[in-house]
């Protein structure tokens, strides 16, 4: 049904260099040159070597091998919950049917809407393969606690427990940071269904130290989150206000109220507001009143499953429940824990809850069982289990369909995200593949003089340039200009400007000329926003070397290039720069720089694969530097014999 899906937004910065890894070189730069994250997440890129040929023409093909991962996915909790169910504790509440409850939940959660997204982008199947390994970790922790018989381990099954999460989690977060969360979720597993078991045996120097270890995996996550925050507060402050465009305090203060979005999401999906476009979200301060509404209305029910839970007035199936809620929201919010904070990242993406969205499809499976075991006729159990099933698979075809319809997608994607620059970047990509230029320049127009929107501008540019007349493309350059003036978060500024620089080098353009282009980049490096923000200031500058290239000043393309460089480390950056030095005659500056770009490799792997792969040219530097110098004669020997 979505076989006719297109790349997303995310996929092009992420995989462009998947096409040179064809040789031990290239893999090495694209598994090891990742920069979604702080480690680069190589683990996930090595996954989309298996795609290569896939890149850059099938997004589908790609798509398939997320399919199996997430499969695969869904069999691991399907083996976790298998065990975890049938354990003491817990098997007094769920009964004799826990195999088939763990089945119930893996596919509940296998089908889930929220997560079509996370599957079919691309880019996204890191999210999949950190919950893999996330997910071992569990289902690892799991099976060396019960052959412990749930009682506290000792030193060695420590040991053990501590090499085996040690291991996995690392593999998760080389996968994606957010594995991390497994710690957490582990201390959830431990509390809820073997701490009953142990929980009044003995003090020994074992118990204290499991006490112990249970207290570090509950609060190592956001122990470590606090101290990154309070080391990088001024940089994260600055990246906040100049990259985003708002305070930290407002990202926190909306992610209270999205949270309820999720959870709206999860239960009762909508397909029309689903999608990757939720950029532009409402942003919420706290002199606002829906995010102390989410506060109370998550405490709320936190305090109620609690009561229900530890209340003896209730059955124990209903307690049961109450704890069960209990969990599924602590287990939410461990899941979001990195995600949704502090961390500077956008406000909303529906991936986020992979992991987090378990808890709660285990939770009504639980209150469908236990309402089927208490209910006098079974039809109305029944009859409401096979409607809600129906419901979510209804959801998800369509939203599926819809990924496989583009074009009804983004509009539809638009007209539910007006503000949402992406949606409106791809109606009206769509509606000039179409050959519907007016359209596409009214509803473009529209935009951004709605939304003050530099993004859009810019990407416009080049079709301006070759369908409208000079007046136009003058009046469209001068709101570019003021747009500048204005400029609150610079993020979607490179999505445009390589096209819009190649219609004024190539003489597409009436206006702007190229030194009025040239100008507009200076004036966009001036802007804090833009000088805070490498990888946008990456592209500037790119831009800047591209014309000084124009311009034949070879001295200024150099200069421009390195810092090109220094912002966005790649190869092929580095070689062009060498190239360009020894095309100049500055031989001894080339040999240099190769050695610096070695030296300053973004990390291990990397420095191996660049010295290898620049060997041979700075061997062919040093030949020609030694050939240009000439022979080298002892003093006594440099003269000429006398006749």
């Amino acid at each position: 049904m979505a076989q006719n899906l297109t790349w997303q937004f995310d996929d092009y910065a992420n995989l462009k260099t998947l096409a040179e890894a064809s040789n031990a070189a290239g893999v090495i730069n694209f598994v090891f040159g990742g920069t979604s994250g702080p480690l680069g997440r190589p683990l996930s890129l090595a996954t989309f070597l298996a795609s290569y040929d896939d890149w850059p023409t099938n997004p589908w093909g790609m798509v398939q091998l997320t399919l199996v991962v997430h499969a695969m996915n869904g069999a691991l909790i399907f083996l976790l919950l298998r065990r975890m169910l049938v354990y003491p504790p817990v098997a007094k509440v769920v009964g004799v049917h826990s195999q088939w409850l763990a089945l119930a939940t893996a596919i509940l959660w296998l089908w889930l809407p929220i997560h079509a997204s996370s599957v079919l982008m691309p880019v996204q199947r890191m999210t999949h393969v950190s919950a893999f390994f996330s997910l071992l970790a569990l289902y690892g922790f799991v099976v060396m606690r019960q052959l412990q018989g749930g009682k506290i381990p000792g030193f060695r099954g420590m040991l053990l427990i501590n090499l085996w999460l040690a291991t996995t989690i690392f593999l998760s977060i080389l996968g994606k940071e957010n594995g991390a969360t497994a710690l957490t979720f582990s201390f959830l597993i431990e509390i809820f269904c073997f701490y009953p078991t142990w929980k009044r045996q003995k003090i020994e120097i074992s118990n204290l130290v499991w006490r112990a270890w249970i207290f570090f995996a509950a609060s190592a996550v956001a122990a470590a989150l606090l101290v990154y925050v309070f080391s990088y507060w001024t940089v994260l402050g600055q990246v906040f206000e100049l990259y985003r465009g708002y305070q930290w305090n407002e990202h926190i203060a909306t992610q209270w109220v999205i949270s309820l979005e999720y959870l709206r999401q999860i239960i009762i999906p909508r397909s029309a507001l689903l999608g990757p476009f939720h950029d532009n979200h409402r942003l919420y301060g706290w002199t606002d009143a829906p995010p102390y509404v989410a506060i109370v209305v998550w405490g709320a029910l936190l305090w109620y499953s609690a009561q229900v839970g530890r209340s003896q007035k209730y059955s124990i199936g209903i307690r049961g429940l109450g704890w069960a809620g209990f969990a599924a929201i602590l287990w939410f919010f461990a899941g979001h824990q990195l995600e949704s904070t502090f961390i500077p990242l956008e406000l909303y993406f529906e991936h986020r809850n992979y992991l987090a969205s378990l808890g709660f499809c285990l939770f009504f499976v639980l209150a469908l069982n236990h309402f089927w075991t208490a209910a006098y006729r079974k039809v109305v159990p029944c009859t409401l289990a096979l409607v809600y099933a129906a419901f979510i698979v209804t959801s998800l075809v369509q939203l599926t369909s819809l990924w496989g319809q583009p074009l009804l997608a983004n509009d539809l994607w638009q007209k539910n995200n007006p503000q949402s620059t992406r949606a409106a970047q791809a109606v009206a990509q769509n509606l000039f593949d179409l050959g519907y230029q007016k359209a596409a320049f009214d509803f473009s127009d529209e935009f951004i003089r709605e939304q003050r929107s530099l993004d859009m501008a810019i990407l416009l540019m080049p079709e301006r340039c070759q369908n409208q007349s000079e007046v136009e493309q003058a009046r469209s350059f001068k709101q570019i200009q003021d747009l500048v003036s204005k400029l609150q978060a610079p993020g979607g500024i490179p999505t445009g400007l390589a096209k819009f620089g190649g219609a004024v080098r190539n003489g597409k353009c009436s206006r702007p000329k190229e030194n009025e282009y040239e100008a507009l980049l200076r004036e966009i490096l001036e802007r804090p926003q833009v000088n805070h923000s490498p990888k946008v200031r990456h592209h500037v500058y790119y831009e800047l070397a591209l014309m000084a290239k124009q311009r034949n000043d070879p001295n200024e393309y150099i200069d421009y290039l390195k810092k090109a460089f220094w912002d966005y480390p790649t190869i092929s950056l580095a070689q062009l720069v060498s190239a360009m030095l020894f095309k100049e005659q500055r031989i001894e500056e080339a040999i240099a720089w190769i050695d610096e770009v070695v030296d300053n490799a973004p990390n291990a792997a990397l420095h191996t694969a660049w010295r290898d792969t620049l060997q041979s040219m700075r061997r062919a530097l040093t030949d020609i530097k030694q050939s240009l110098d000439g022979p080298s004669f002892p003093p006594d020997a440099q003269q000429l014999p006398s006749q």
